[in-house]
């Protein structure tokens, strides 16, 4: 793996912790166990901004990386969310109780990657694209 994907997961994952603690510390937490609406969009766009700033710090193509991060913590959020309900409930029941939440954080990750690597081309010129 590149040292710029590594940089930019870094950011990525570093800026959704600390905007994820602060969301959590202003928002009120949903007491029936479904993510509302607006904990959706938030997510939404606590994911557009993590993965923005991202493949900024990444300057290269960060697609690949950036869904494999937004997988894995999904992944593990619904098993959380799963073992904390001591088996009222099982994985499915805890993937579909947030799944507007992932999808719509899933755009906001494909969003991000796309709105930073524009903003990196428009700030220091269209470079030449390496896979990764």
């Amino acid at each position: 793996m590149n040292l710029r994907i590594v940089i930019g997961l870094a950011v990525s994952v570093a800026l959704q912790m600390l905007l994820g603690l602060l969301a959590a510390s202003l928002l009120p937490a949903a007491a029936s166990g479904v993510a509302p609406l607006s904990a959706a969009l938030l997510a939404g766009v606590i994911a557009l901004l993590a993965s923005a700033a991202g493949a900024f710090a990444a300057r290269q193509p960060f697609l690949r990386a950036a869904l494999v991060l937004w997988v894995v913590g999904w992944v593990s959020s619904v098993l959380v969310v799963q073992k904390l309900g001591d088996g009222q409930f099982g994985l499915a029941d805890a993937a579909a109780a947030n799944a507007l939440a992932i999808v719509v954080s899933g755009i906001g990750t494909v969003s991000g990657v796309r709105a930073g690597r524009l903003f990196d081309r428009r700030l220091h010129g269209v470079a030449v694209d390496r896979p990764g």
